[in-house]
């Protein structure tokens, strides 16, 4: 009995490791769970940019906590080379206003696009490396036009937040059934993906997952 309980505690914290990355020195986010993010080997470079958005708000770049000015300062004065990637690693839990910050500063910094980093749903094998996997999105708005459908969250009392499309309700589990009809009738493939501030960055991820798994970019204007 002691034997099976000990297997099981080991099985959920390894099973929690994998959703709870540590940056240099400490700075702990709880990654938002999805199922079409890609490898990428890049985040786990020892010269990797990294931006941290924790669940209490605070913004890190590498080990050191930044204001979103401060921020912005660091992405346009450190040297970088022409392709480096910038990388995203925002709490699930962390209000949309303060992963928008970051964005906003990578966007006033010139990238047109950055990685957000999320938890792998599948545990590898022993003796397998743990690669970071990653969602790409889009950070300027001049991608977009009219026809490019819109998916809003909105705050609620209830788990998940409200969704629109298109300006239209529509509930939480038809979002992706949804979504699939309307870039099946448009020839936009794009998405955009607005929250309201106070909508937590997790089920934001599982709406630019979903568009992800559809073919589709992602734009957060």
């Amino acid at each position: 009995m002691y034997r099976k309980l000990a297997i099981a505690i080991f099985t959920l914290a390894f099973a929690l490791n994998l959703n709870s990355q540590q940056l240099q020195k400490g700075v702990h986010v709880q990654l938002a769970p999805t199922e079409n993010a890609l490898s990428v080997a890049a985040a786990d470079e020892p010269n990797a940019w990294i931006v941290a958005v924790t669940a209490e708000s605070a913004l890190y770049f590498g080990a050191d906590q930044a204001t979103p000015d401060a921020l912005f300062n660091d992405l346009i004065s450190h040297p970088r080379n022409r392709d480096q990637r910038l990388f995203i690693k925002a709490d699930a839990d962390a209000p949309y206003s303060a992963v928008e910050s970051a964005l906003n500063a990578a966007r006033r910094a010139s990238f047109a696009d950055c990685i957000l980093l999320t938890a792998q749903k599948e545990m590898p094998m022993p003796g397998e490396r743990i690669l970071p996997n990653g969602l790409e999105v889009q950070l300027q708005s001049t991608a977009s036009n009219s026809k490019t459908p819109i998916v809003e969250l909105f705050a609620s009392n209830d788990e998940t937040p409200a969704v629109k499309i298109n300006h239209r309700p529509v509930r939480w589990n038809s979002l992706q059934n949804t979504l699939t009809e309307i870039l099946t009738n448009s020839a936009d493939r794009n998405v955009v993906v607005k929250a309201e501030p106070k909508v937590s960055f997790g089920p934001v991820a599982h709406v630019i997952d979903v568009a992800h798994s559809l073919g589709s970019e992602v734009i957060l204007p």
